[in-house]
């Protein structure tokens, strides 16, 4: 997999995946969960309204959603991470929101992504991998870090999100964005003042991480 996919925001960065990885029984699981309207709905129209609020393709939020919790809010890692975003204590605390509540925990979870993406220049792959691991090993290693956990994480995401471009794109009624939200209700909320503080404080609170992050540590129940 190419670390350095391009950026955009009607594409996933990846030069090399296509929908045939779907056939992985794994993806193929969490893209029907994804598109199950009867699962977690709420919490999907949730995710989609955060991501429109701040102006992320809400494919991409849900696939991370997905992979993180399978849209779980009740999950906690063995390292702590909650709820469906999977925010660790110090990232929640960066972003000012309680982790257990779940629309702060989605809230906050989608305005980090949003950071992330604006560091990276749109660069999907690359927020991702940030988002798993942490943006200090993305800058040490110029790229994705060379981790199997999070090459694994940005491949899954990468492929969710094509899938659900894919479908958006052929109107074969899977869209997630018109199933969940009606993109019309919300317009874009203006720049916290506060919020590039918050921003700094979040790439503090990550910048020296270098080894894998509890995000995927296998998870319990609270």
């Amino acid at each position: 997999m190419s670390n350095s996919g391009s950026s955009g925001s009607g594409s996933t960065g990846s030069g090399d995946l296509t929908l045939t990885t779907l056939g992985d029984q794994q993806y193929n699981t969490a893209y029907q969960d994804i598109i199950n309207n009867q699962s977690h709905p709420h919490v999907k129209s949730l995710l989609v309204e955060a991501a429109h609020r701040y102006g992320v393709n809400p494919n991409f939020v849900l696939a991370i959603a997905e992979t993180e919790s399978h849209f779980d809010q009740n999950l906690v890692s063995k390292k702590g991470a909650i709820g469906v975003m999977q925010l660790e204590p110090k990232t929640a605390a960066a972003l000012g929101v309680d982790p257990k509540n779940l629309e702060q925990n989605i809230d906050g979870g989608v305005r980090y992504l949003k950071f992330l993406l604006d560091k990276y220049h749109g660069n999907y792959q690359l927020a991702a991998a940030a988002y798993n691991a942490g943006a200090g090993a993305v800058d040490e290693y110029r790229g994705i870090p060379p981790y199997r956990q999070t090459e694994n994480y940005v491949k899954k995401v990468d492929a969710l999100m094509l899938a659900m471009n894919n479908d958006s794109d052929s109107g074969n009624g899977n869209n997630i964005t018109n199933i969940f939200y009606n993109y019309s209700q919300t317009k874009p909320l203006a720049k916290d003042k506060n919020e590039e503080n918050t921003e700094t404080k979040i790439a503090a609170a990550r910048s020296n991480e270098k080894e894998l992050p509890t995000r995927d540590e296998p998870a319990s129940k609270a």
